[in-house]
């Protein structure tokens, strides 16, 4: 490793700090040591020394590493902290490791000190359970064979009779007893009081009684305290010269670590495949050769590939051409024994062609007597994090641009008052020379704007008060001597944890902007003043417009009801003096009369809707289309009409108008589709980017789309009254009730094929 690595040691004893330091130093490199023994000092060197890994003693005089512990966790819990011991069970590791420990090391095997820190470190880098999974693997195999290697034999001679001639001191440990004289005096019977089942020792008997000796078989047997241990012995009979049976000799060795280092070795094996195969994060086992010699789904998935296909590559074969060379030196190096593990940022190859950019973090794998075994590679697939910082460059010169080409003059200064950097357009508006700016002293822009300002007391007291108060946004005008006016806005920079970095200043000369703001106040009084004068005289033309319509209902319908009623009284009673032709004249002068009536009417109605105050509501138009349909076929029961209706449709709007709109659409479409000997009328809606389109729907008579233009205006007709009656009112009516509504009413058609009408309302 390159970089110099802050180690902190936790410990009163300067030799033990000392030899930790050295297998520390021979496995990471360069590192700088700061050694520690109370919680002031520790607290210190946390805050100053900022260790990039501690490693601490459990038990001290004046400290303890669990406290060490939690206060690691607490200041800096990114830190690896690994717990260094004496001695330590089951009980205290695991309380150790639920704390927060990365790891333990026990003293006497502080050779395992250096790869303990070394998987730390690189788990802390790549983040990833499989090297802890693997650090637990050799520590696993290490107890193991140090409890095979080292354990101690014990030796003991008994009688035929089971009586405890001779024992060594080891023998006697392995008991519970403090000597052999000791243990010698308290077993009578070696059968019943050291073996958990009697009948092993009858066994052992049998078999010495065929052979002479015993080859090493395990026995459950049972200590002083009561607690039992698993002993591999081995026997053999001696004789007397005579070859008379002398006693029995045999050798204990005490297997119960050793039986359970096996179980936690098979279960740490299984929890490495487990967690190599199931890591999200791709992993691969590769050889001297450069051959895949396993690897992971995750793997797999992130190149394309199937397990069985990579485990038929070496790593050149999907390694970008480019990256195959750096690649090939980290391998040869680490397999040299130059270094034992490598971190890079390289391209892989995926199966349809493309690169996939990784995170690639290798460790070196020994055998049990040390030589390299194969090398285990960890794979993050970071694209999206280089496409994100490809992304973060673009925006950096987006905003780089932005800066220097905003109407805005922008100054950012620390929080020590320091520019960090100002663009263009804030030299301009200040008038401060490049000088002053390039001196990155606040102090002395403020100076020089201050000379130009009508009122630069209170412009000071402004900055010194934001200056004072991190949290403060402001936003005022300022006056300068030559006339401008600046819009000031200034804002502090807070990172998403509540940092402090600095303030930012915007400056916008809005002179101009003040000026039209002044004119633009003077024309809306004078249009306020217009507009007030319109309405009066709006008043005026509608009370007319009242009148008027009273009128109209009044004075015309009179005329027309007298027309209408003196032509049936000359047809009743001078009716068979007329002849034919007569009788038709004042038929038709009847039904021009009533005609008549009902353009009035339609006048009328349409004159209602244009002035009708408006009330808005939640509208069912479904419910409404149902009953207008209930009524149409009321009306005509004889007609067959398929009528089709969307459920659950609302509007906002006023309910008697919008009934009206219903009320028009559908008597046209039953009136345009009453020449088909089966029809069909549909009422729906469909959703649109920020509005809904109602529409009603036949397949009636429809129209030329030529002259849709003349669809709703007034008396406007696109078929002959003996074809279709009607007053040409109705469209019109519909017209100026979606407009009162800001919505927009429109048709298509198609002659004989039918027609849509369609309108939208506003939210």
């Amino acid at each position: 490793m390159s970089e110099t690595i802050r180690v902190l040691i936790v410990e009163d004893l300067p030799t033990d700090a000392e030899l930790s330091e050295r297998e520390v130093g021979k496995a990471l490199g360069s590192c700088e040591f700061r050694r520690v023994e109370t919680r002031e000092a520790y607290l210190t060197a946390l805050d100053e020394f900022r260790p990039a890994l501690i490693v601490s003693d459990y038990s001290l005089p004046h400290f303890d590493g669990m406290s060490a512990l939690k206060l690691a966790v607490e200041r800096c819990p990114d830190v690896p902290f690994i717990i260094l011991t004496g001695s330590m069970n089951e009980d205290t590791a695991v309380e150790c490791m639920k704390a927060g420990a990365w790891d333990y090391v026990i003293k006497e095997h502080v050779k395992r000190l250096g790869p303990a820190v070394q998987s730390a470190l690189e788990r802390q880098r790549v983040q990833m359970e499989r090297k802890r999974a693997q650090e637990k693997l050799r520590q696993s195999e290490a107890e193991y064979r140090s409890l095979f290697e080292n354990s101690l034999m014990g030796i003991s001679q008994a009688s035929p009779d089971g009586r405890l001639n001779r024992a060594n001191h080891a023998y006697a440990q392995m008991y519970g007893y403090a000597s052999p004289l000791e243990m010698m005096a308290a077993i009578r019977d070696v059968g019943h009081q050291l073996y958990a089942n009697p009948d092993d020792r009858a066994e052992v008997l049998r078999i010495l009684s065929e052979k002479g000796f015993m080859e090493p078989r395990e026995f459950p047997v049972v200590r002083r305290d009561g607690s039992r241990l698993v002993v591999l012995v081995s026997a053999r009979e001696i004789r007397d010269s005579s070859g008379n049976l002398v006693c029995y000799q045999a050798e204990h060795v005490d297997i119960t670590e050793r039986k359970r280092a096996e179980e936690a070795l098979r279960e740490s094996e299984a929890r490495f495949r487990d967690t190599f195969e199931r890591s999200t994060v791709g992993q691969s086992l590769t050889g001297r050769d450069g051959r895949l010699l396993n690897v992971n789904q995750a793997l797999a998935d992130t190149l394309g590939f199937s397990i069985e296909e990579l485990q038929q590559l070496t790593f050149g074969d999907i390694t970008h051409p480019d990256d195959i060379a750096e690649t090939r030196e980290c391998v040869r190096s680490v397999f040299a024994g130059e270094r034992t593990a490598y971190r890079m940022e390289k391209r892989y190859r995926h199966r349809d062609g493309h690169f996939v950019f990784a995170d690639v973090s290798t460790t070196l794998l020994r055998d049990d007597h040390g030589a390299p075994l194969c090398l285990i590679t960890s794979v993050v697939d970071i694209s999206a994090r280089k496409r994100a910082e490809e992304e973060l460059r673009f925006n950096n010169i987006v905003l780089a641009t932005q800066q220097q080409t905003t109407l805005d003059g922008i100054l950012v200064v620390d929080p020590n008052g320091k520019i960090i950097s100002s663009n263009r357009r804030f030299a301009e508006v200040c008038g401060i020379s490049s000088d002053v700016i390039e001196s990155k002293s606040d102090e002395r822009a403020l100076q020089s704007a201050m000379e130009k300002l009508e009122n630069p007391e209170e412009f000071i007291s402004k900055v010194k008060y934001l200056y004072a108060s991190p949290d403060e946004k402001s936003q005022d005008e300022i006056a300068l001597k030559d006339g401008r006016t600046l819009d000031r806005y200034s804002a502090p920079m807070v990172s998403a944890e509540g940092q402090y970095f600095g303030r930012v200043w915007y400056l916008r000369d809005i002179t101009e902007q003040r000026r039209i703001e002044a004119a633009l106040a003077a024309a809306n009084r004078e249009l306020e003043r217009r507009v007030a004068e319109r309405t009066a005289e709006l008043t005026v033309v509608n009370r007319e417009l009242e009148s008027f319509s009273s009128s109209v209902s009044h004075d015309l319908r009179a005329p027309l009801r007298g027309i209408d009623g003196w032509s049936q009284a000359v047809l009743e009673d001078c009716g068979p003096q007329l002849d034919e032709q007569g009788r038709t004249y004042l038929k038709t002068v009847r039904s021009e009369t009533q005609r008549m009536g009902e353009l009035i009417d339609g006048l009328l109605e349409l004159s209602r809707v244009t002035r009708a105050p408006m009330k808005r509501e939640t509208v069912d138009l479904t419910a409404m289309a149902q009953e207008l349909e209930a009524s149409l076929r009321a009306g005509q029961p004889e007609r067959a009409v398929d009528f089709v209706v969307a459920p659950a449709m609302v509007a906002m709007g006023d309910a008697v108008l919008l009934r009206a709109v219903l009320q028009n659409l559908l008597d046209n479409a039953w009136k345009f589709t009453g020449k088909r000997p089966r029809a069909r009328i549909e009422v729906g809606c469909t959703s649109e980017p920020g509005r809904t389109v109602y529409h009603v729907r036949d397949d009636g008579a429809g129209f030329d789309m030529r002259y849709v233009g003349k669809l709703f205006a007034p008396f406007q007709r696109l078929h002959s009254l003996d074809e279709f009656p009607g007053t040409g009112i109705g469209l019109a009516t519909v017209q100026r009730i979606i407009h009162r509504h800001g919505g927009k009413v429109w048709a298509t058609a198609e002659v004989d094929q039918g027609a849509t009408f369609y309108f939208t309302l506003t939210a």
